[in-house]
Protein backbone atom coordinates (compact mmCIF):
# COMPACT_ATOMS: atom_id res chain seq x y z
CA UNK A 1 0.00 0.00 0.00
CA UNK A 2 3.31 2.33 0.72
CA UNK A 3 4.53 2.02 -2.57
CA UNK A 4 1.48 2.36 -4.48
CA UNK A 5 0.60 5.22 -2.40
CA UNK A 6 4.08 6.55 -3.13
CA UNK A 7 3.13 6.68 -6.86
CA UNK A 8 0.36 9.56 -6.10
CA UNK A 9 1.96 11.37 -3.23
CA UNK A 10 2.84 14.29 -4.95
CA UNK A 11 0.81 16.02 -2.43
CA UNK A 12 3.61 18.76 -1.31
CA UNK A 13 4.34 19.82 -4.92
CA UNK A 14 0.41 20.43 -6.14
CA UNK A 15 -0.64 22.12 -3.40
CA UNK A 16 2.55 24.53 -3.59
CA UNK A 17 2.14 25.02 -6.77
CA UNK A 18 -1.48 25.62 -6.34
CA UNK A 19 -0.25 28.06 -3.21
CA UNK A 20 1.90 30.22 -5.50
CA UNK A 21 -0.68 30.58 -8.26
CA UNK A 22 -3.16 31.90 -5.65
CA UNK A 23 -1.18 33.93 -3.32
CA UNK A 24 0.76 37.30 -3.53
CA UNK A 25 4.34 37.17 -3.38
CA UNK A 26 4.22 38.77 0.14
CA UNK A 27 1.99 36.21 1.26
CA UNK A 28 3.64 33.34 0.06
CA UNK A 29 5.93 32.32 2.69
CA UNK A 30 2.77 32.71 5.47
CA UNK A 31 0.64 30.37 3.54
CA UNK A 32 3.51 27.58 2.56
CA UNK A 33 4.11 27.59 6.22
CA UNK A 34 0.48 27.40 7.09
CA UNK A 35 0.44 24.30 4.31
CA UNK A 36 3.56 22.76 6.15
CA UNK A 37 1.92 23.59 9.55
CA UNK A 38 -1.11 21.70 8.23
CA UNK A 39 0.42 18.75 6.83
CA UNK A 40 2.77 18.23 10.28
CA UNK A 41 -0.81 18.64 11.79
CA UNK A 42 -2.23 15.80 10.49
CA UNK A 43 1.42 13.65 11.03
CA UNK A 44 0.46 13.92 14.71
CA UNK A 45 -3.39 14.19 14.49
CA UNK A 46 -4.08 10.46 12.04
CA UNK A 47 -1.85 8.33 14.10
CA UNK A 48 -3.61 9.05 17.21
CA UNK A 49 -7.15 9.21 15.79
CA UNK A 50 -6.12 6.11 14.50
CA UNK A 51 -4.81 4.75 17.76
CA UNK A 52 -7.78 6.07 19.71
CA UNK A 53 -10.54 4.35 16.65
CA UNK A 54 -8.65 1.26 16.77
CA UNK A 55 -9.65 0.50 20.39
CA UNK A 56 -12.96 1.30 19.95
CA UNK A 57 -13.94 -0.29 16.92
CA UNK A 58 -11.81 -3.69 14.16
CA UNK A 59 -9.92 -3.07 11.40
CA UNK A 60 -13.07 -2.93 9.02
CA UNK A 61 -14.45 0.14 10.25
CA UNK A 62 -10.95 1.78 10.43
CA UNK A 63 -10.12 1.26 6.60
CA UNK A 64 -13.64 1.85 5.51
CA UNK A 65 -13.39 5.16 7.80
CA UNK A 66 -10.26 5.57 5.97
CA UNK A 67 -11.27 5.16 2.16
CA UNK A 68 -14.68 7.21 3.12
CA UNK A 69 -12.48 10.04 4.16
CA UNK A 70 -10.17 9.60 0.98
CA UNK A 71 -13.04 9.56 -1.55
CA UNK A 72 -14.61 12.80 0.54
CA UNK A 73 -11.41 14.96 -0.18
CA UNK A 74 -11.32 13.91 -3.72
CA UNK A 75 -14.92 14.99 -4.55
CA UNK A 76 -13.86 18.34 -2.38
CA UNK A 77 -11.25 19.32 -4.50
CA UNK A 78 -13.18 18.59 -7.71
CA UNK A 79 -16.31 20.64 -6.35
CA UNK A 80 -15.07 23.20 -4.02
CA UNK A 81 -11.52 23.89 -4.90
CA UNK A 82 -11.34 26.32 -8.38
CA UNK A 83 -8.59 26.12 -10.95
CA UNK A 84 -5.95 28.17 -10.27
CA UNK A 85 -4.62 28.91 -13.45
CA UNK A 86 -6.11 31.61 -15.72
CA UNK A 87 -7.86 30.97 -18.55
CA UNK A 88 -5.28 33.63 -20.33
CA UNK A 89 -2.61 31.61 -19.73
CA UNK A 90 -3.88 28.11 -20.32
CA UNK A 91 -2.37 26.14 -23.05
CA UNK A 92 -4.81 26.17 -25.59
CA UNK A 93 -4.46 22.35 -26.50
CA UNK A 94 -5.94 22.48 -22.87
CA UNK A 95 -7.81 18.87 -23.84
CA UNK A 96 -5.87 17.56 -26.01
CA UNK A 97 -3.30 14.29 -25.64
CA UNK A 98 0.68 14.50 -24.04
CA UNK A 99 3.18 13.31 -25.98
CA UNK A 100 5.75 10.79 -24.40
CA UNK A 101 8.19 14.30 -24.83
CA UNK A 102 6.44 15.98 -22.25
CA UNK A 103 6.03 12.94 -19.70
CA UNK A 104 9.46 12.53 -19.50
CA UNK A 105 10.51 13.39 -15.55
CA UNK A 106 14.18 12.71 -16.87
CA UNK A 107 13.68 15.35 -19.51
CA UNK A 108 12.98 17.42 -16.59
CA UNK A 109 15.95 15.77 -14.19
CA UNK A 110 18.41 16.90 -17.19
CA UNK A 111 17.07 20.79 -17.12
CA UNK A 112 17.96 20.91 -13.08
CA UNK A 113 21.45 20.51 -13.21
CA UNK A 114 21.40 23.33 -15.90
CA UNK A 115 20.39 26.02 -13.68
CA UNK A 116 22.70 26.18 -10.35
CA UNK A 117 19.74 27.56 -8.67
CA UNK A 118 17.20 25.51 -8.90
CA UNK A 119 19.49 22.46 -9.02
CA UNK A 120 20.74 23.80 -5.18
CA UNK A 121 16.44 24.22 -4.38
CA UNK A 122 16.12 20.63 -5.81
CA UNK A 123 18.53 18.87 -3.49
CA UNK A 124 17.54 21.05 -0.66
CA UNK A 125 13.86 19.96 -0.94
CA UNK A 126 15.04 16.26 -1.55
CA UNK A 127 17.30 16.23 1.79
CA UNK A 128 14.10 18.46 3.55
CA UNK A 129 11.53 15.57 2.71
CA UNK A 130 13.55 12.48 2.36
CA UNK A 131 13.36 12.11 6.93
CA UNK A 132 9.67 13.17 6.29
CA UNK A 133 8.94 10.02 3.73
CA UNK A 134 10.94 7.81 6.45
CA UNK A 135 8.50 9.13 9.14
CA UNK A 136 5.81 8.62 6.71
CA UNK A 137 6.44 5.15 5.90
CA UNK A 138 7.29 4.09 9.94
CA UNK A 139 5.01 6.09 11.65
CA UNK A 140 1.91 4.40 10.29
Amino acid sequence: MISISGVFAVTFSVVFAYVADVTTVENRSRAYGLVSATFAASLVISPALGAYLISKHNDTVIVALATAIAILDVFFILVAVPESLPEKVRPSSWGAPISWEQADPFAALRKVGMDQTILLQCVTVLLSYLPEAGQYSCIF
